[in-house]
């Protein structure tokens, strides 16, 4: 055993440079597993840790105030069987918030839940939480601060009836009775208890504005349904509206990361085999260029045992060092990657689990005697006669024949198919760089286009959306203040309602729409929009969910009557995780005729002055308008951070190729010594040597170039589908970014020939003398 670590350590210092470049590679791909793992971690299962933490409720029941007062329905709701205890009977309070110059509509108010109160708390993140008889202060929801540009601190406004009053934000929460903002809307901020009615949003202007919401906790966390039935028998009629449980919440937590999820796990175990393939040609050039000493230590008594331990023992060392690199090196990457992810659930990730410190060393080494037990093999079974006489030149089988070629290209060409494997290794690896490349490119393609396209599902045709602050200003004044405006072309209107299928008890949502629908581009997959009271265009996941096609009648109830539709159309939709439908908001007149249109999309003359049309509706509506323009939108932060986080994945891998790259030329370099000191003997000039060296690089990355490009295009694509399926969101095709990709190719050339060009310029410089008397 002595004597087979100090070998190993021999060979490593005998090849320094090889060895750099194995624990480079192996780092890179340590640091991916990292932070994939720590993404899986943090991600999966973030809203459980928080509904632990927060003592959360099992089901959340909303209830009427006009039907029920919040004292009878908490000694009602405390009694019911199965429930273990509940939260306090919460009154929310819908409003508008004013953060700088933007508007915040239909935002929900509460007051901070005093300290008897032990199931679904919500728990503060940053600041303090609000005292009784503080009227002047307000805790946010995080991730609706965030995405409002708001801290702790800043002064912001909130509508009342007798106006905008200022508010200073002393905290921010996180909560788990929702999932994170914006997947999840209205999430509740709150105020200081007693202060909803200083401020004057107790009592409000109508009985029934806003709700009554409380949270039950359940000894059978999976039983809350016939709680709810019980419920709903003990209560006056009509005072409960709607329920939702945990698990529905967990659905929708998870799939707001889903996306960052299964790419990263994806592109971690690319880069392990990218890892894996540089590893074996590295060892395996390493073998070859120590064939005659493998012989020598044949001939001393080297068993075959004993060389393949000497160079596991040589290798899974720079492993494991690499694995230990990577682990902090991911570790650091993690805690900045995966920050804002974490702090959506109230979480702050600041260093790997014991078990990903465990998993990523062992990972890594398993990836390398995985990827180093062949070459390692064919070196135990070297003959040690052939072996020390045939030392590092192993005789051809066919010599290339390209004599119409120039000196340099046709020794290139030659030198690259006289090494078939190693030559197909680098080329993949310098695939996987094109692939990771072209998913990153592709990705931001696709996310411009969802935030530019509104056939993509994301955003809404026209340039304008207004939205009304309830109970402040009436549907038929909105109307009447758009239609005074002369710039307007069409507008459609729109009201959040629900509906439900016979003899379910599940209500879904739905857009009740109406207006000038045909002068609107619309995200359908297929068929067109409603253009009567009994027609549907249903979400992607509803139809699949229920074998929807178009054409297909549908009975469903709307506000408590059974009506038939017909299917004229499939739409992607981005909320709900895709189940809901638009129908015509002439069906609910049917049965609620005082319902009133809440957003309305306008779209204006080609010539007219959209920010003249905003202000001019802003100020005619006494500021009870929120009016938001189409350039305004931006991409959600989220996606930004996913761009961010594939634009790392792609230098990684890329680094990671430049490295193979350099590796593997050097040591073709270093097994030619002869052979190029024979070349430079019969006339060869040193340029053209040189020119060789890159000219088999250049051919090996065009192959690398030629196989991932296609495979990154067909994959990224087919994997998107996949996700944005699975999310309810329905098919989507990627867009190609045509000058990305055109810029690839020159790209993936310079690393190949920038990597190459050290070991060329050693080529051209070798010594005619030296290398014939010592090779």
């Amino acid at each position: 055993m002595r004597a087979i670590i100090r070998q190993a350590k021999a060979n490593l210092r005998s090849r320094r440079l090889q060895s750099a470049f194995t624990l480079l590679t192996l780092a890179a791909a340590a640091t991916l597993l990292t932070v994939s793992l720590c993404t899986l971690r943090t991600a999966q299962g973030a809203y459980g840790r928080l509904f632990e933490r927060t003592n959360g409720a099992h089901v959340w029941l909303r209830l009427r105030p006009d039907r029920v007062t919040a004292d009878d329905a908490g000694s009602i709701l405390s009694d019911l069987p199965g429930v273990e205890a509940t939260t306090a009977v919460m009154r929310g309070v819908r409003t508008d918030l004013f953060v700088g110059e933007e508007r915040q509509r239909g935002e929900l108010m509460r007051e901070w839940p005093d300290e008897t109160v032990a199931v679904a708390r919500p728990l503060a993140v940053a600041g303090r939480t609000p005292q009784p008889g503080e009227t002047g202060v307000i805790v946010l929801d995080r991730n609706a601060a965030v995405a409002y540009g708001a801290e702790v601190g800043d002064v912001i406004g909130i509508l009342t009836p007798e106006g905008r009053r200022s508010l200073t934000v002393v905290g921010l929460s996180v909560s788990a009775e929702l999932c994170p903002y914006p997947s999840c809307f209205p999430v509740p901020h709150y105020l200081a208890p007693g202060a909803m009615a200083e401020i004057g949003l107790l009592p409000t202007p109508e009985p029934d504005m806003g709700d009554l919401a409380v949270g039950l906790r359940l000894r059978d966390p999976s039983g809350w349904e016939p709680v709810v039935r019980a419920a709903e028998r003990a209560l006056p009629a009509g005072a409960l509206t709607g329920w939702f449980d945990w698990q529905e919440m967990q659905g929708y937590a998870d799939s707001t990361i889903q996306y960052a999820r299964i790419l990263l796990v994806t592109f971690s175990v690319i880069a392990g085999l990218a890892a894996g393939f540089l590893i074996a040609n590295t060892v395996s050039g390493a073998i070859l260029g120590q064939t005659r000493q493998i012989g020598l230590l044949k001939a001393v008594g080297f068993t075959r045992q004993q060389l393949a331990l000497t160079y596991l023992a040589e290798y899974l060392g720079v492993a494991l060092v690499a694995s230990l690199v990577g682990l902090v090196g991911g570790g650091l990457l993690a805690s900045l990657a995966l920050r804002d992810l974490a702090a959506q659930f109230g979480e702050a990730l600041v260093w790997p689990p014991l078990w990903v410190a465990l998993v990523t060393p062992l990972s890594t080494l398993l990836v390398a005697a995985l990827f180093i037990l062949l070459p390692v093999i064919r070196a135990a079974r070297l003959n040690a006669i052939a072996a020390i006489r045939t030392g590092v030149e192993r005789p051809r089988r066919r010599a290339a024949r390209l004599p119409r070629l120039l000196p340099p290209l046709a020794i290139g060409i030659s030198e690259t198919l006289s090494r078939p494997l190693r030559s197909v290794l680098v080329a993949v690896t310098l695939g996987t760089a094109v692939v990771t490349l072209t998913a990153a490119l592709t990705l931001g393609a696709t996310f411009r286009a969802i935030m530019s396209d509104p056939r993509m599902g994301a955003i809404r045709d026209g340039e304008l959306v207004v939205a009304r602050s309830p109970y402040y200003l009436g549907d038929q004044e909105v109307r009447e203040l758009i239609a005074a405006q002369p710039e307007v072309a069409a507008v459609y209107t729109e009201l959040w309602g629900s509906f439900q299928f016979p003899g379910e008890e599940e209500g879904l949502n739905a857009r009740y729409r109406d207006g000038d629908l045909a002068a609107f581009q619309f995200a359908l997959i297929e068929g067109r929009m409603i253009e009567s009271a009994d027609e549907v265009v249903v979400g992607y996941a509803l139809a699949e969910e229920h074998s929807l096609q178009v054409g297909d009648s549908l009975d469903i109830v709307v506000a408590g009557e059974p009506v038939t539709v017909r299917v004229v159309g499939i739409y992607r939709e981005s909320t709900n995780r895709g189940r809901m439908a638009v129908l015509p908001l002439d069906l609910l007149h049917r049965f609620q005729p005082d319902a009133e249109a809440s957003l309305y999309v306008v779209r204006l003359h080609p010539d007219a002055d959209r920010r003249a049309v905003d202000a001019a509706l802003t100020s005619a509506s006494a500021y009870h308008l929120e009016v938001t323009l189409a350039e305004e939108l931006e991409m959600p932060d989220w996606l930004l951070s996913l761009e961010d986080t594939m634009l790392i994945l792609s230098l990684l891998l890329t680094g990671m190729a430049a490295v193979g790259t350099f590796s593997s030329v050097w040591m073709s370099v270093r097994e030619r010594n002869r052979e190029l000191a024979l070349l430079k003997a019969v006339g060869v000039t040193p340029g053209q040597v040189t020119l060789s060296v890159l000219v088999g690089t250049v051919l090996v990355a065009l192959v690398g170039y030629a196989v991932g490009l296609p495979a990154g295009i067909v994959g990224i694509g087919l994997l998107m589908d996949m996700v944005t399926r699975g999310m309810g969101f329905g098919p989507l095709q990627a867009p190609v970014n045509q000058l990305g990709l055109a810029l690839l190719l020159p790209g993936v050339l310079l690393v190949s020939i920038i990597s190459a060009a050290l070991p060329a310029r050693r080529a051209g410089r070798v010594s005619v003398v030296q290398a014939l008397r010592y090779e």
